[in-house]
């Protein structure tokens, strides 16, 4: 047993609490699985999965999330089994949720209305086991608005946002942000915009938060720099790496389209090449993204880097074509 363990279980001793064995967590190593997923590196994830120092219930959300970022075929039944085997649990529903959305994003058309009916389901009813908790409020305000699915009810939406006030202020200005979209009420979307760039420039989940507002509102190249922003932060939190990787990306992106400045397109994906350490598909849509602003810099000496070190990494085939004609358009 852990040292963890071992003061997790004397300070519930002390404290009289009827928590068993069963549901002790070694936090050592529950914190080195969410770092291994949310770094996208599953292989490293799988090794700490077999490791003995996680709860039932932690061991089978993460062993769910593995399948899920695997693609495995028997993902949609791990997340099944999981809210049937912990129907009470706050947690099990609130990261079936998740992981149903992530299910609807790597699933064809045809099969995400169902999925998104899922992800609602379970968000809603994390909020209902576990209420005036922050994350699940933020979910649950955000889950009543797919009004095709469950009908849009704004006044139990602007409830959650108003009690999140009370609870806690960063959730509350996601969530208020994610309501004033919902209700395309642009000018208190634009008075939170201006609230965050003033109050909260360190805070990455608000920066990140304010720049996807600005791009409803099609202000692209305010969005470009407030994304730019964002990628210079530190995430302060491993949950926090999926927002910062595509601040990061939205940056660049949006430079190579012409809005806000090339630079800092360019530092924004140089600084994520230079942090993310797992070589896989979406590290090379990273590579090509330096490379194509890189060849709009009139920089072909880093372009063609670029499209090299892309070409040595990818497995798909149709992108090792194009790598293959972008190096031959820099040759000529």
């Amino acid at each position: 047993m852990s040292k963890n363990q071992i003061s997790i279980l004397f300070t519930l001793s002390c404290l009289g609490s009827q928590v068993t064995m069963a549901e002790v967590v070694d936090t050592d190593l529950l914190s080195g699985v969410k770092t291994a997923y949310f770094q996208r590196d599953y292989q490293t994830l799988a090794h700490l999965l077999k490791t003995p120092g996680l709860s039932p219930l932690q061991q089978d959300i993460w062993q769910a999330a593995l399948a899920v970022a695997r693609q495995d075929d028997i993902q949609q039944e791990q997340l099944h089994t999981l809210t049937k085997r912990y129907s009470d649990s706050a947690e099990a529903h609130y990261q079936a949720g998740r992981l149903w959305y992530e299910v609807k994003e790597n699933s064809s058309f045809i099969n995400k209305l169902g999925y998104i009916d899922l992800h609602v389901q379970h968000m809603l009813r994390a909020n209902e086991l576990a209420p005036n908790t922050p994350k699940y409020m933020l979910e649950a305000a955000k889950a009543l608005a797919w009004e095709n699915l469950w009908g849009w009810d704004e006044e139990a939406a602007q409830q959650l946002v108003v009690q999140l006030a009370t609870l806690d202020q960063q959730y509350h200005l996601v969530a208020a942000m994610d309501f004033a979209q919902n209700t395309q009420d642009s000018r208190t979307g634009k008075q939170l915009i201006t609230q965050v760039k003033t109050e909260f420039a360190d805070n990455l989940r608000l920066m990140e938060r304010a720049a996807q507002l600005q791009l409803t509102y099609d202000q692209k190249a305010p969005a470009q720099q407030s994304f730019y922003q964002s990628c210079m932060l530190t995430p302060y939190d491993v949950t926090l790496l999926p927002k910062w990787r595509d601040a990061c990306q939205w940056s660049a992106h949006l430079s190579l389209q012409g809005y806000g400045e090339k630079a800092q397109g360019m530092a924004a994906i140089s600084r994520l090449l230079n942090e993310d350490k797992v070589y896989d598909e979406d590290y090379v849509q990273s590579l090509l993204l330096q490379g194509e602003l890189a060849e709009a810099m009139a920089q072909p000496a880093l372009a063609r880097q670029s499209y090299q070190r892309a070409l040595a990494i990818t497995k798909d085939k149709a992108c090792q074509k194009q790598i293959r004609r972008a190096l031959k358009a820099l040759s000529r």
